[in-house]
């Protein structure tokens, strides 16, 4: 794990909590499958908490807030943060009598429920001994959190699971992430090993084919081989290739314009530089991106220009719009003009862009 190669031999250095973000490339020792998303080679997102000898529940709470905050400026969408709890999932193995050595490959499986048919899973626990149908009954179920907590009082192997689980929940809310972007799902897995208390999984709710988005969890021994001090942590990371490659396979995200502008202020007459510079300035200061076109050449061949930039709007002003104290707005798109008053000409931008004022 890059965090404990990177930062354990420093740890008498740093102030705990430690909390550390960073995107780097990272590889995996795999078949790529670029139809799942799924490369040899990609960047991650990376976000943990480190404490020394503890570290608070609160931490495991704070991290959905975070990716609360960041998918919410990505606008992409509604999406749901679901977690679960390892000890919950320990308890249910303990109430179902699966044996200690089975847990790792039983888990494993469970960690299938959402992504390979029901009668494949089921053969496969069968295989482990699970003969029952009530564990995967339990996992594969929809509920809301309110359901899900009520369900697993019923099970005294999971109290200290649903204590956290229950705590964490209620704080989650405190950091300001509203009930429908979260919930507690016995669905999350996460085969891995290493969780030993909150585990984390993010799906968008109108492209659950996705799977999750970003994934994570809670750990308390990652760098026992670097270090005798215990330092427990909780992390999430974001596959930033993989989410990417699926949002623009969706259509839920769009490649950028091919020009950084979307605005052309043409210059017909070098008299007006002047005029055409101060307007492009006040463009830019409502932060919309123009530039301004400096060579001499005829109309025609600055929309030409245009057009081949693929600019949305080119304003246009010679010598008779000068006079009056107008600016031709022309959509490139519809190819309709308009004229505005200068003084308005940065409303009228904004209102042919579909910019909000100010």
């Amino acid at each position: 794990m890059p965090l404990a190669h990177r930062h354990v031999a420093r740890e008498r250095e740093l102030a705990f909590p430690f909390r550390r973000y960073q995107i780097q490339r990272v590889w995996r020792g795999e078949t790529p499958q670029a139809n799942k998303g799924r490369f040899r080679e990609f960047y991650q997102c990376d976000i943990d908490i480190i404490g020394r000898e503890k570290l608070s529940y609160l931490a495991e709470a704070e991290i959905p807030s975070v990716i609360y905050s960041v998918f919410r400026e990505m606008a992409i969408g509604e999406f749901r943060i679901r977690i679960n709890n390892r000890k919950v999932l320990k308890g249910l193995l303990q109430h179902f009598s699966v044996a200690e050595d089975k847990s790792p490959a039983v888990l494993r499986i469970l960690d299938k429920v959402e992504k390979e048919r029901a009668d494949s899973v089921r053969a496969q626990l069968e295989k482990e001994g699970v003969t029952k149908d009530g564990l995967y009954a339990l996992v594969a179920a929809k509920r809301s959190t309110a359901d899900t907590l009520r369900v697993l009082a019923e099970f005294p192997a999971c109290e200290a699971g649903l204590k956290e689980l229950s705590a964490i929940a209620h704080a989650i809310r405190q950091f300001g992430v509203p009930d429908d972007a979260f919930a507690i799902d016995l669905g999350v897995v996460r085969g891995l090993d290493y969780y030993t208390g909150t585990i984390y999984e993010t799906t968008l709710t109108s492209a659950p084919e996705l799977g999750s988005i970003c994934s994570g969890g809670r750990y308390d021994d990652l760098a026992s081989y670097f270090t005798d001090t215990r330092l427990p942590g909780v992390g999430i990371s974001i596959g930033l290739t993989r989410l990417f490659s699926r949002l623009l396979e969706a259509k839920l995200l769009r490649p950028l314009e091919d020009t950084p502008a979307t605005v052309l202020v043409t210059t017909m007459d070098a008299r007006y530089l002047e005029k055409y510079l101060k307007i492009a300035s006040q463009l830019r200061s409502a932060r919309i991106n123009t530039e301004v076109y400096l060579e001499q050449a005829k109309i025609d061949k600055q929309l030409q220009y245009a057009n081949r930039k693929e600019f949305r709007i080119a304003l246009i002003a010679g010598e008779t719009e000068i006079s009056s104290g107008q600016i031709q707005v022309k959509n490139l798109m519809t190819r309709q003009a308009t004229t505005v008053p200068e003084a308005d000409v940065v409303k009228a931008v904004q209102q042919a862009l579909g910019k909000k004022e100010g």
